[in-house]
C-alpha cells in the first residue's frame, strides 16, 4: 500500500473511532440507565418512585442521536419530548417530537422549536423529572430573543461574530446576553422540576457554562463582558444606534442580568459532560498503536487562528523530519480544540479545510508526511465536507492542474481547492460534537 493510500485510510479510521468514543451510544448509556424501579442519572440512582412525569428537551447537532438513544433507554417512561437539532440531522422518533433548524446562524425553525420546548416546560411539576440533551450548535438552534431584540438583530451579530473569528467562549457570552433562554434561564423556566442536563462538550475546558450557551448552568458572565467583547473585535459600531442603546440600558438593569452562581435556582439542576475531545483523542492514540504509529497527544485545546495553528504543526512536522523530535518516525501527532478564521474573502470552506490548505507549504519536501484536520460533527463551515487531507506533495499536484495554492488561501477558498484535488473528507453528519481533531502522520 503506497503512503498516501494508506494514510487516507488511517485519517479515516481514526475519525470513525473517535466519533464512536464520543457518540451518545457509547457515552449517554454509561450515564443513563433503568434498573426495576431505579433510573441512573450519572453517578447518582433514584427511585422511580420518586419521580412524577419524565420530559425530555435537547438542542445540539447530536440532540436527535442523544434523544434516540434515551427513548430507547427509557421508553414509555418518557411523557413527552421535544428537540431541535441542525437541518439534516434529525432520526426517526417515536415519542420525543424532533425539529430541525440552521445553524450557524439561527433561523424561525429554531424560534419555533423553542416556543415548543418553553411550552413543555410550563407543564412540568415539582416531582417531575427533565432530562436535556445539550450538545455543540445548541447556541444557535435554542433561539428566543430578549424582549427589544429581533430574530434578525441575531442574525447580523452573529454573522459579525462569525465574521470576526470571535472564539467560541466570547461568542457564548453575547449570544447569552440576547437570549430569554440561554445563560441558565432555561433552568428557571424548568421550575419547580428537577433537570438533570447530559452533556456533550464542543468547547475547550468543557465548561456547561459555555456549551450550548450555558441553558441550565449558572451564568458568570455580564452585560458589562459582552459589550467588552463587541467593542474588542470591532462589531459595536457597526451595531445599530438602536441596538447599541439596547446593550446600554440592560447594563443599567440588574434585573436584566443572567441568573449567576449561587442562585437557589439551580439547586435542583444537575449538569453531565459525557462525552469531550480528551476521550476523542485518546481513542485515536489507541488506533496509531496498534497500527505501529509513534502516537503522541498534544493537546485538546488547541486554539487560534487556522492559518497559524497550520505554522505550528508545519514546525513539527519539520522538527520531526530533521531532529526525531518530539517523536521519532513513524510518528503520529494528535491533537484537538477550535480554532477560528477571520473572513475576508468570498471563498467557500471552514476553519479545518483552512488549516490543511495553510499547512501544505510546510509538508511539501518532507516525503511521506501527511496532515487531516476534521470537525467532529461531520461538518466544517457551511460546506458539505468535514475536513481535508493534505500531503507533502499536494502543492505539486495542485500546480500540475493550474492551481495556485496562496490565492485560494487568501479568498478563504479551501473547499473549492481540495475539491480540485480530491483531498476532501465527506462523511456527512456524525450524530456527535466534540469540536475538532488534527492528525499528523510522518513515516
Amino acid at each position: 500500500m503506497d503512503f498516501r493510500t494508506e494514510a487516507k485510510k488511517f485519517f479515516t479510521d481514526a475519525y470513525y473511532v473517535a466519533i464512536e468514543e464520543a457518540s451518545p451510544e457509547v457515552s449517554l448509556k454509561m450515564n443513563l440507565r433503568v434498573k426495576g424501579d431505579k433510573i441512573q442519572l450519572g453517578s447518582e440512582w433514584l427511585s422511580l418512585h420518586d419521580i412524577g412525569k419524565i420530559w425530555v428537551i435537547g438542542f445540539g447537532k447530536a440532540s436527535a442521536a442523544m434523544a434516540e438513544v434515551t427513548e430507547n433507554i427509557l421508553g414509555d417512561l418518557i411523557h413527552d419530548g421535544v428537540v431541535v437539532t441542525k437541518y439534516e440531522h434529525a432520526v426517526p422518533l417515536k415519542k420525543i417530537k424532533i425539529f430541525e433548524a440552521a445553524h450557524p446562524v439561527p433561523d424561525e425553525n429554531g424560534v419555533r422549536a423553542t416556543r415548543q420546548i418553553i411550552e413543555l416546560l410550563e407543564k412540568t411539576g415539582g416531582k417531575d423529572l427533565v432530562i436535556a440533551l445539550i450538545s455543540g450548535g445548541g447556541s444557535a438552534l435554542l433561539v428566543h430573543p430578549r424582549a427589544g431584540i429581533s430574530l434578525k438583530d441575531k442574525q447580523d451579530i452573529t454573522n459579525l461574530l462569525l465574521r470576526k473569528g470571535v472564539p467560541i467562549e466570547k461568542m457564548n457570552v453575547v449570544r447569552k446576553h440576547l437570549s430569554a433562554v440561554k445563560g441558565g434561564r432555561l433552568a428557571r423556566l424548568a421550575l419547580p422540576a428537577r433537570v438533570v442536563s447530559f452533556i456533550i462538550s464542543d468547547v475547550i475546558g468543557d465548561k456547561p457554562a459555555s456549551i450550548a450557551s450555558g441553558a441550565t448552568t449558572p451564568d458568570p458572565s455580564d452585560f458589562a463582558g459582552a459589550e467588552e467583547i463587541l467593542k474588542d473585535y470591532k462589531i459595536w459600531p457597526e451595531l445599530s444606534p438602536a441596538l447599541r442603546q439596547w446593550f446600554l440600558n440592560q447594563r443599567k438593569n440588574p434585573a436584566a442580568e443572567t441568573p449567576k452562581p449561587g442562585d437557589p435556582l439551580f439547586s435542583k439542576v444537575k449538569n453531565i459532560i459525557v462525552a469531550n475531545n480528551q476521550k476523542a483523542l485518546l481513542a485515536v492514540k489507541e488506533l496509531a498503536h496498534r497500527n505501529g504509529w509513534e502516537p503522541l497527544v498534544l493537546s485538546s485545546s488547541v486554539q487560534g487562528e487556522a492559518g497559524e495553528i497550520a505554522r505550528f504543526y508545519g514546525a513539527i512536522a519539520r522538527e520531526i523530519r530533521l531532529s526525531g523530535q518530539p517523536l521519532p518516525p513513524p510518528a503520529c501527532i494528535i491533537a484537538g480544540g477550535e480554532t477560528t478564521v477571520t473572513v475576508t474573502g468570498d471563498g467557500k470552506g471552514g476553519r479545518n479545510t483552512e488549516m490543511v490548505l495553510a499547512v501544505l507549504k510546510d509538508l511539501a519536501g518532507l516525503g511521506d508526511a501527511a496532515f487531516f484536520s476534521v470537525g467532529t460533527d461531520g461538518t466544517d463551515g457551511p460546506t458539505d465536507a468535514a475536513g481535508a487531507f493534505g500531503f507533502s506533495d499536494s502543492l505539486n499536484r495542485a500546480a500540475s492542474l493550474g492551481l495556485q495554492w496562496k490565492g485560494f488561501l487568501k479568498n478563504n477558498d479551501s473547499y473549492s481547492f481540495f475539491k480540485k484535488i480530491d483531498d476532501l473528507f465527506s462523511p456527512g453528519a456524525s450524530g456527535t460534537n466534540v469540536i475538532d481533531i488534527q492528525v499528523l502522520l510522518i513515516r
